[in-house]
Order: structure tokens, then sequence, then C-alpha cells
């Protein structure tokens, strides 16, 4: 959700980011950790896992904004 000065916030307020840009470099950022997570990890590690949910909130974030939708708290 948009926030003070365009922080951006994901719905658990565990990802700020000061706009799009930031927000997209940052999904970038994460999904070259986790490719080379992968290339390097035999079978999914919990790293892996924790990278992976990251990337899905970060994702969130962005549709959200794309779409005008409002995220919430919780």
């Amino acid at each position: 959700m948009p926030g003070r000065a365009g922080t951006m916030w994901s719905a658990k307020g565990d990802i700020m980011v000061k706009g799009v840009e930031e927000l997209l470099a940052r999904i970038e950022s994460v999904r070259r950790e986790l490719n080379e997570q992968a290339l390097h990890d035999s079978l999914p590690s919990s790293t892996m896992l924790e990278k992976s949910r990251e990337l899905d909130r970060l994702l969130n974030v962005y549709q959200a904004v794309k779409t005008g939708a409002r995220l919430t708290q919780g």
C-alpha cells in the first residue's frame, strides 16, 4: 500500500520500498539470488523457500501497485 513519501509496504508490513523503480530492482535482485541458489543446491533448501516467499510478497506488492489495489496490513 502506498505510504508516506511514496513508500510501499507488503500486506504483512515486512517489505518497504520507495517507489516502483526500487520495487522492481528488489524483485530482480531476489529473483537472481533465487536462481543462483537453485543452481548450487541439489534440493530445495530453507533458504530457497524463504527467497521464494520473499519474491512472492514482492510480486504481490507490485501487482497491487499496478492494479491500484489496496493492501491491508495484518
